[in-house]
């Protein structure tokens, strides 16, 4: 488990008035805690109200909000559903999402009709680095070779936003420029790519001979080949793959890195 670096949110708000922090877990068991701290003036406490809500509830509370702010019959309304609905003035709060979706915290102070509100918000995010995950940022960090791990958080990011080929692209890049790595430490000798083509891993695959059974070679193979695929959607019609499709792509293609990674000398 590891925590995130602290997050701080200061809001003034005016009688009526809310305000919402957008939450994008990267990962389904991140969970989130927000020390809330609720003032008049900064000086005497008071409440506000506090909801967690998923992106579709969130847009639908925010056409709610309008229109009662404009007088309408609330029980005519549109319905919407929370993950925490509470007043709040002083203490934690503690936040599992459900999946990788976009969530929000809001803060409405439309409860008080006269009184502003000064809210102060810590948010904290533990997540639970899968053993992989954490094999390949070590190995980034150890060999001072940052590039692959870039690429590695771009194609998480790009997955979260639904960007599945981009997603796709990034991790089989991630995965070339490791295992070109892993040959050139192991054998000591550079690796060249034609330049002008697409990368040719029967290259890698003969670098890392010596060094891997064959079995798992394949296996590599396979993942870069299915991270390739996906990622050229022009092969498709220009179909994107699946969220299925992508996430079996992108776990070939994160657990090849981490047999990679387990080759390497212990610095």
């Amino acid at each position: 488990m590891q925590t995130e670096p602290e997050k701080k949110f200061k809001f003034d708000m005016r009688a009526s008035e809310h305000a919402y922090i957008e939450l994008t877990p990267r990962d389904p068991s991140d969970f989130y805690i927000f020390d809330i701290n609720v003032t008049q003036n900064r000086q005497i406490q008071d409440d506000i109200h506090v909801m967690v809500m998923d992106e579709t509830n969130f847009r639908t509370w925010q056409v709610v909000a309008q229109a009662i702010k404009a007088g309408a019959n609330s029980t005519a309304l549109p319905q919407y559903l929370t993950d925490i609905n509470t007043k709040h003035c002083w203490g934690t709060l503690v936040f599992l999402p459900r999946d990788r979706n976009a969530h929000y915290l809001v803060l409405d102070n439309s409860h008080s009709s006269m009184t502003a509100k000064h809210v102060e918000v810590t948010a904290t995010v533990l997540t639970f680095e899968s053993t992989y995950r954490r094999s390949v940022r070590n190995t980034a960090s150890s060999f001072k070779s940052e590039e692959f791990w870039k690429l590695y958080l771009e194609s998480e990011k790009n997955f979260k936003e639904g960007k599945n080929s981009a997603a796709c692209g990034s991790a089989r890049t991630s995965l070339l420029i490791l295992w070109k790595m892993v040959c050139e430490i192991m054998s000591r000798n550079t690796i060249v790519f034609n330049s002008g083509k697409s990368p040719d891993i029967g290259i890698l695959k003969t670098g890392l001979q010596p060094y891997a059974p064959a079995y798992m070679i394949n296996q590599i193979s396979q993942a870069w080949a299915i991270g390739s695929e996906l990622y050229h959607v022009e092969k498709r019609g220009g179909k994107e793959p699946s969220p299925n499709e992508t996430l079996l792509a992108l776990n070939a293609i994160y657990t090849s890195m981490d047999y990679l990674c387990s080759l390497l000398p212990k610095n």
